[in-house]
């Protein structure tokens, strides 16, 4: 396993509003923290779409914080977070919070992010996710105007409940894209 000495600017937002930015030092709060280049995502890459979300996928599972370093993500396939909840468990086990660290997440022909689950039938979906500090455009910038920056949604059936969750944007642009936001 990688282990990054210093990590600077991390910005933890309080529930009152106000930020703390974070100096982490040595294994001082690593293992609550993932690093999306521990997944092998790497700004010099062309496409880190299957990286991110594999990332995104073992912050879930592990009940730990995502953290993007500093950098443009180019992806040619949406960032996919898919929080399934099932009838009947604790809203907690669903918690995501990622920290963007001032990244950009450059979409090439592609949607930028997915925020939706896997239906399986369940139809029944919360939503509880916090992103902070990140970027979202067209890997084009100005002369290209693509898809969207942000789904928020499911795909075909099932509905997304909202009453025990909740998707909570800190710091967050999408630029040169056909739509911010789009809800299904």
């Amino acid at each position: 396993e990688i282990m990054r000495p210093f990590v600077r600017n991390i910005k933890m937002i309080e529930s009152d509003g106000t930020t703390e930015t974070l100096k982490i030092r040595d294994n001082s709060l690593r293992d609550s923290l993932l690093f999306v280049r521990d997944f092998g995502a790497d700004p010099s890459l062309p496409d880190n779409s299957s990286f991110i979300n594999a990332a995104i996928r073992a912050a879930a599972e592990q009940h730990k914080a995502l953290v993007f370093d500093q950098g443009t993500y180019y992806i040619k396939s949406s960032i996919v977070i898919e929080l399934l909840q099932n009838e009947g468990v604790g809203s907690r086990d669903n918690k995501l919070v990622i920290y963007g660290n001032d990244c950009v997440i450059a979409a090439d022909h592609c949607y930028g992010m997915r925020i939706c689950g896997d239906v399986n039938g369940q139809g029944q979906q919360w939503i509880n996710l916090t992103i902070n500090d990140m970027c979202i455009q067209n890997k084009g910038g100005y002369d290209y105007i693509g898809n969207d920056g942000i789904i928020i949604g499911l795909p075909d059936r099932g509905r997304l409940r909202s009453e025990y969750g909740s998707i909570t944007f800190n710091n967050v642009s999408v630029r040169h894209i056909n739509r911010a936001l789009h809800f299904e």
